[in-house]
């Protein structure tokens, strides 16, 4: 067992983790104890105080105090740099030197928050108090890298009167992959479950006495959640022997929800207890009385994620076609709790477009009893003989019973049990693995009576026949309870009213754990009810005007937020997140446009941050958009996401008619594309609302692009192909003698740029650094020195300026009003010069530019935009057969990794522009007026 050092930062409680990574090349004290940044050469060098806000922002462990110190990572240091930087920043600078630890998943030590203990470096796990009591113990892994053994924590809160449970940054581990789907999450595991290093108490001293010994193996779930990359923080409680619910050797765990008193039942109370009170937090594995696994999780689509490790295989299910409603199960609830469950009942309905069947278990034994039954009722045949040691409430009662048993009755109880699923099997819905399982019963989830710590427990008692709670345990069936709601109740413990969850519960066939978590995701999405419930005494926000708006018996039916989850740019990185703030409640985003094609991941996050509403095909047409808004028919929303359109034109251009119909709400409208001339964006900024593009997703495409036009106006290409592909010998003659004349380097020619944004910037950096071209440009906003020093561009105050010099001519602005290029502004280009177009059509007289090719005003051209699209202008159609003009269908931009970039973009800019934070890619915000 290593020594645990624990340590205070800013107030919080720090554990260094005994594991040396490294350590620094200065000399010092060999007892210091220095919490620090560790970062690379560029980090350092770059946006320093961006970079640490943003860390401060993403990772729960980071807080700025690690920002005082920094380690720069060994590599490219320059050392008179840094101790400059030490005399800016007021900040001590080390410098790694050795590295002896290090995770098969990164090249170097990840970025983050760590320690230095003396000379060497550690990792920082914070201190998180167990104040509901949910963990028997905290554990950390012997080697960070390579969990094998664990080692059990001792350590209390600074009060004393809890266990401390330590987690790890969030930085040290990459984004979720498919090899490590679960890479970097915190995982509870139950007591019950055996963890290399560590003991299990089972909440029983005679037990822990007896078994005090560490195990020496890791149990096979544990094992896989390691294996897909998830950190287990410790073991969570489990009742008294996994049966009992007395609470005489250990206190019980607390509950965060309602009034902090309620009573938790069932073996894995300790695992409901940390995942609902706590955010740092985000998965729990459990155990039932019959040694069934239980997953426990917030949110639905965490859930799937969770699966493979009890071992589940996600068959590819059809859509069930059969909905089975047991009445004889149900119990009597009182009205508010069964409307809401006849809702949630008539959304399975509406999203599998089938009608439940209710169905009386009882009265179909009777009609199609099993020969074996002799003639029992269901309920008599299985009270009788069905005394499953496994459901009763205390353990000694349980070894009572068990006593009474004989091995020929258990026999015989067993051969029921069989029998049973036989027949339930047949007549009821199948229960074998297979796609084509078409049956989900619905069960009932509890009541909304409240039961409180210091009600009386009842005396224990056998289990009565077939009840709905062992239903899908005798049956050996897959089993998912969701809330999805919650109802207010006074408490006498509080003196206020709380608020109790509802939930549903569903069984599947076996093999249909995926498929039903799926059904039910998608269901609830498209009926707007949430999936994922919050930490702490509310399962969901209190707020109206969610799915239960204006109605007094539903206003508890809302959107919960979510823990912060970033928008990655870039696999691996978790420095690349998008900075984003807590949201105290969901925004609702309307996603217009194409689906999601290329980044299901990041839209699934987007998802769970956002209250995410898709409009029908017919509702994304311009009449019925229009109708919908004026009926208010998606309510309050935030912002608009528009990822792209090759489904459809959709509304058309954004004009005053639909602008004007936007709910005062609407902040943000972010969508595909670097074009914006079909959206009035003046009109949007006095709205108040932020219009962003995606030019930045398609800088490199549009730049590379760029290159092959601008190469192509100097070297004639686009003669060179029309003459080799005309399989006339006597062209490709004439084009190899005589396009030597015509034909230039590039090295010193003027590119002229009208607009030089970050495209524009984009393409400048490739022809000065890869050509030696002469760069100069006309903005309207002129470039500082970071920006034009780099690549010797000159800038020009006038338009006239500009063209007069130009070899080639390249336009790079947005659109405006009327054509920029026309009979007056190609008169002041040079005689013979060139010009390319990959800004926006709108912007060329294409009837003027084609009398200037004529004419010889302009020699060659090559443009990827046209004014018209999709027709192209016939003068222009004829130079390109004559191979002087260079014609592309629009595809400046069109690569997979801008429509990509173009999404994931998009969401960027709602969630920091929600978050309250700065758009990254605004067009309008010189006419926001609130």
């Amino acid at each position: 067992m290593k020594p645990i050092v624990t340590c205070a930062v800013a107030g919080l409680q720090y554990l260094i983790h005994p594991q040396k990574l490294g350590s620094i090349q200065e000399t010092i004290n060999s007892d210091a104890i220095i919490p620090i940044t560790l970062l690379t050469t560029d980090e350092v060098f770059g946006d320093l105080e961006g970079l640490l806000q943003l860390l401060d922002d993403y990772d729960d462990v980071f807080i700025p105090d690690f920002g005082s110190v920094l380690v720069e990572k060994s590599g490219n240091g320059n050392a008179s740099a840094v101790s400059s930087l030490e005399d800016s920043l007021a900040r001590q600078v080390y410098h790694l030197d050795d590295i002896v630890g290090l995770s098969d998943d990164f090249a170097e030590l990840p970025s983050g928050p760590y320690f230095l203990h003396g000379p060497n470096l550690h990792q920082a796990w914070r201190l998180y108090d167990d104040d509901l009591g949910a963990f028997a113990f905290g554990v950390i892994p012997d080697d960070v890298n390579h969990p094998d053994e664990f080692q059990v924590l001792s350590s209390l809160s600074s009060q004393g009167n809890s266990k401390s449970i330590a987690v790890p940054s969030r930085l040290y581990h990459p984004r979720p992959s498919l090899r490590k789907p679960l890479s970097g999450i915190r995982v509870s595991i139950s007591d019950f479950t055996s963890l290399n290093g560590t003991g299990s108490a089972l909440s029983s001293r005679a037990w822990a006495s007896l078994y005090s010994t560490p195990s020496i193996t890791t149990a096979g779930h544990a094992r896989s959640l390691i294996d897909l990359g998830a950190i287990i923080v410790g073991k969570t409680k489990t009742s008294h022997l996994s049966t009992g619910v007395e609470w005489v050797d250990e206190q019980a765990p607390w509950s965060a929800r309602g009034d902090g008193y309620q009573t938790l039942l069932g073996p894995s109370v300790g695992a409901a207890a940390g995942l609902l009170g706590y955010e740092w937090l985000q998965q729990s594995v459990g155990c039932d009385a019959y040694d069934n696994g239980r997953l426990f999780s917030r949110n639905l689509k965490d859930l799937l994620q969770m699966t493979p490790t009890l071992g589940i295989i996600s068959l590819e299910v059809n859509l069930p076609q059969k909905i089975i409603y047991p009445v004889d199960l149900h119990p009597t609830l009182n009205e508010s709790q069964q409307r809401l469950v006849d809702e949630i009942v008539s959304t399975l309905e509406e999203f599998m477009r089938v009608k439940v069947e209710e169905v009386n278990l009882g009265e179909m034994w009777a009609e199609s009893r099993p020969v074996e039954s002799r003639g029992e009722g269901m309920q008599t045949y299985m009270k009788d003989f069905h005394r499953n040691p496994f459901v009763e409430a205390t353990p000694q009662f349980l070894l009572n019973v068990g006593e009474t048993i004989t091995k020929d009755e258990y026999k015989e109880h067993m051969q029921r049990l069989k029998i049973y699923r036989a027949w339930f099997h047949e007549h009821i819905m199948p229960l074998d693995a297979t796609p084509n399982a078409e049956t989900i019963m619905i069960l009932p989830c509890g009541t909304s009576d409240t039961r409180h710590r210091d009600d009386a427990t009842s005396p224990p008692t056998t289990s009565s026949g077939v009840t709905p709670e062992y239903l899908a345990s005798i049956l050996g069936a897959p089993h998912l309870a969701v809330p999805f709601a919650q109802l207010p109740y006074y408490s006498r413990i509080s003196g206020r009213t709380e608020y109790q969850p509802v939930c549903v519960s569903l069984m599947g066939s076996f093999g249909s754990e995926v498929g039903m978590i799926r059904l039910v995701k998608q269901a609830f999405e498209q009926a707007h009810w949430p999936t994922e419930v919050s930490a702490g005494r509310f399962a969901f926000p209190l707020e109206k005007g969610s799915h239960a708006a204006n109605n007094e018996d539903r206003l508890l039916i809302a959107t919960s937020p979510a823990p912060p989850v970033p928008l990655f740019s870039h696999p691996g990185s978790p420095l690349s997140a998008a900075k984003l703030a807590m949201l105290s409640l969901k925004p609702r985003v309307l996603h217009i446009g194409d689906p999601i094609k290329y980044n299901p991941d990041t839209y699934d996050r987007f998802s769970a941050q956002c209250d995410v509403i898709r409009p029908s095909t017919e509702e994304r047409q311009r009449p019925e958009f229009i109708k919908a808004l004026k009926e208010g028919r998606w309510g309050e929303f935030q912002a608009i996401f528009r990822p792209f359109w090759g489904t459809g034109g959709e509304m058309g251009n954004w004009d005053a008619e639909l602008v004007d119909l936007l709910p005062e709400s609407v902040k943000v409208f972010a969508s595909a594309g670097a074009g914006f001339d079909w959206a009035d964006t003046k009109l949007l900024g006095e709205r108040g609302i932020i219009y962003c593009n995606s030019g930045l997703a398609a800088s490199d495409a549009v730049a590379d692009f760029s290159i092959a036009m601008i190469i192509s106006t100097f070297r004639q290409i686009p003669w060179c192909i029309s003459s080799a592909t005309s399989n006339d010998e006597a062209n490709f003659q004439t084009c190899h003698r005589d396009v030597t004349a015509q034909a230039h380097n590039l090295r010193g020619q003027v590119l002229a740029f009208i607009g030089f944004g970050n495209i524009g910037q984009q393409i400048a950096s490739r022809c000065y650094h890869g050509f030696g071209m002469n760069i100069q440009y006309y903005d309207v906003f002129p470039k500082p020195a970071s920006i034009t020093e780099p690549l010797k561009a000159k800038a020009h105050d006038s338009l006239e300026s500009l063209l007069g010099v130009a070899d080639c001519v390249i336009l790079c602005t947005p659109a405006g009003d009327g054509a920029l290029i026309n009979e007056d502004s190609l008169k002041l280009f040079r005689k013979g010069s060139r010009f390319v177009n990959i800004a926006r059509g709108s912007l060329v007289d294409e009837d003027a530019l084609s009398k200037a090719l004529e004419d010889g005003q302009i020699s060659t051209a090559a443009l990827d935009v046209h004014a018209n699209e999709p027709a192209v202008h016939a003068g222009l159609l004829g130079f390109a057969r004559k191979g002087r003009v260079m014609l592309t269908c629009h595809n400046a931009g069109g690569t997979v990794e801008t429509h990509e970039g173009f999404e994931e973009l998009s969401m960027r800019n709602i969630m920091a522009v929600l978050s309250g934070g700065d758009a990254i890619s605004p067009v309008n915000m010189h006419y926001l007026k609130r």
